[in-house]
């Protein structure tokens, strides 16, 4: 019998019946339906168990990692293996994969596991997870009920030796908070180890060198007692549908101005709004007038614009109207399978 703790929100896990994990996209979801992509199953398909290994264990089951990087084309390839269900969707303009409520066994939410953790560590990594929290709110005021914990120490199935820890913080001046102050209570990833991150990167996203570099920040990825740990940062969660999206109307290139430190621009998915149009392909007069926001699909993404400045972008154009400001403008998404994104900094 399913339930809903609360409503869903960016990087929940959900385990539907058959034991399989999916972790939970945004926090606009319809009634009924809540919009997630597959991470782990229990059972892979004939194709996958060549490749597949397991080191997780949920309940009596072997869990086995179908996402193996974190991309659009990676998801959509896995939901598509998996006959993961889809649902065109108003509020975002395209398909999303979703679970019904009746799909749902357990709904797993990260604040509540990280309370468990903090004050009844169970094993070393719960122990370092523990420290690592007093480690960040001695240099960062944040309260404990704004703090979570993703992944497979959300769902209980860490491995001690492997598993990362990954903390989820809810609130976008939060999100500013750990930015500016991570390098104090995080050792950022030197020598080979940020070689290797910046050059998947590169083969993730197609960007130079010098683009994957000012991609990173520590908190995307540092180290605390020798375990790696990251942040996400959810966006807020609003009533459905709080806005109408079109259909992506193309792929289109424009070099824009991006104000500095718009706090919503590190959350996922995220937005930062565009201070000025420099050039673009786009030939309608009003449309081009319109373009107000970056959505932000890529979290990768997240550290370069926040720094603002001005980039070359390449997005999908979709039309956008608010219903809870009567607001009609235009967005250029970043990081959809609709249109492959292209991003440096000019």
């Amino acid at each position: 019998m399913w339930m809903l703790k609360r409503s869903p929100i960016d990087h929940d896990l959900i385990i539907d019946k058959h034991m399989n994990i999916y972790v939970v996209f945004g926090s606009i979801h319809p009634p009924g339906r809540v919009y997630a992509y597959l991470k782990y199953i229990s059972h892979p398909i004939k194709q996958d168990k060549n490749f597949l290994t397991s080191i997780w264990r949920y309940a009596t089951k072997d869990l086995y990692r179908v996402l193996r990087r974190y991309s659009a084309e990676e998801v959509s390839e896995v939901l598509d293996r998996y006959s993961v269900k889809k649902f065109y969707d108003i509020v975002y303009g395209v398909e999303m994969p979703y679970l019904s409520y009746e799909d749902i066994y357990v709904h797993l939410t990260p604040e509540e596991r990280l309370r468990e953790i903090y004050y009844n560590p169970r094993d070393e990594l719960e122990l370092i997870t523990a420290e690592t929290i007093d480690h960040i709110r001695s240099y960062v005021n944040i309260s404990l009920k704004d703090i979570g914990v993703g992944g497979s120490l959300l769902g209980g199935f860490h491995n001690t030796t492997y598993s990362d820890i990954d903390l989820v913080v809810y609130g976008a001046t939060n999100a500013c908070s750990i930015y500016e102050t991570s390098n104090l209570f995080l050792e950022s990833l030197k020598d080979q180890e940020l070689e290797v991150w910046i050059r998947n990167q590169i083969s993730l996203h197609n960007i130079n060198f010098n683009t994957a570099r000012e991609m990173y920040h520590v908190y995307r990825r540092g180290v605390f007692k020798k375990k790696y740990v990251t942040f996400t940062f959810p966006s807020d969660p609003r009533n459905y549908p709080s806005r109408y999206m079109s259909r992506p109307i193309r792929c289109v290139g424009a070099k824009i101005q991006i104000e500095e430190r718009q706090c919503k621009a590190l959350q996922y998915p995220g937005e930062a709004y565009i201070d000025k149009i420099l050039e673009t392909d786009v030939s309608d007069q009003y449309v081009r007038s319109q373009l107000k926001k970056l959505f932000i699909y890529e979290g990768s993404f997240s550290p370069l614009l926040f720094k603002g400045g001005v980039f070359k972008i390449t997005g999908s154009i979709q039309k956008a109207y608010d219903f809870e400001t009567n607001e009609e403008y235009y967005v250029l998404v970043l990081g959809s399978r609709e249109c492959k994104t292209e991003i440096f900094r000019v």
